[in-house]
């Protein structure tokens, strides 16, 4: 019974990779289970929605196949269309955000404006919670006199306000993120124009 179980589990990720996002040179974009390339046709084991209810698409409509994908059917399909794209990743944070913000716009640091704000909002509370330790650290020293135990909690006070300060930081990051990210008003020969960067 452990060895089923055992092996169940191990061939979870090879389920959970099955699908790809297939994105097409319309800018169609629809996750999929991809069974095979027939000809010049891509067909999927399921109908697609976004290809109204169709189960295949012509293989020289596709832009980019995002997501692991065996080297046999990559082969195949770069045959019947070279331009094809592969990204063989599992979906991270990054990877969206290469595709959300397209490769010439990434941020340096790779984090947007809401990633500071989610670090920020984290760095708070961890900060307070530390400093909450430390403060009854440093009073149950205080009542059982106990200068170590007071000590201890007074540097852990300390630690916890620190890191507070860091969240403090990540959320100026993402005021100048969501500053060079904003509307923008900018001159214009007949009046005031408005720029909106995305």
């Amino acid at each position: 019974m452990k060895n089923l179980l055992l092996i169940f589990i191990l061939s979870l990720p090879v389920f959970s990779f099955a699908q790809n996002k297939i994105v097409l040179k319309d800018s169609t974009e629809f996750m999929a289970v991809v069974d095979g390339l027939y000809q010049k046709t891509l067909v999927f084991e399921d109908d697609i929605k976004a290809l109204g209810g169709e189960d295949r698409i012509g293989i020289e409509l596709v832009y980019s196949i995002i997501g692991k994908t065996p080297n046999y059917r990559k082969k195949a399909i770069l045959k019947k269309n070279p331009d094809v794209i592969f990204v063989d990743a599992e979906y991270t944070k990054q990877d969206v955000k290469k595709y959300a913000y397209g490769t010439q716009n990434i941020p340096s640091d790779g984090l947007t404006a809401g990633d500071h704000l989610f670090r920020a909002g984290n760095r708070y509370l961890t900060g307070l919670g530390v400093s909450i330790v430390g403060a009854a650290m440093t009073g149950y020293g205080i009542s059982e006199e106990d200068d170590s135990i007071s000590i201890a909690g007074g540097v852990t006070a300390l630690a916890g306000f620190i890191i507070g300060v860091t969240g403090h930081i990540e959320l100026q990051k993402a005021g100048k993120k969501m500053n060079s990210d904003a509307i923008t008003l900018s001159g214009a020969s007949q009046g005031i124009g408005l720029a909106i960067n995305f």
